[in-house]
């Protein structure tokens, strides 16, 4: 995972711990966010790779006369 997306998660989750709700709502939403960043940082990680995949090819056409 790339160092901007951890300073964001950890911002957020900082956030998180600043919030006025109990230590059982404090638990689960940081549970609930670290899933989420989870489940966006893979799907980020595939489009990344597709990208990189298919950038030859993208390449290969645009020279083709």
């Amino acid at each position: 995972m790339p160092t901007d997306r951890s300073s964001r998660h950890a911002d957020l989750m900082q956030r998180l711990d600043e919030l006025p709700i109990s230590a059982h709502d404090r638990r689960t939403a940081k549970s609930n966010a670290a899933l989420a960043f989870g489940l966006v940082d893979a799907i980020a990680e595939i489009v990344e790779n597709l990208i990189a995949l298919f950038a030859p090819a993208r390449r290969q056409a645009t020279r083709a006369p």
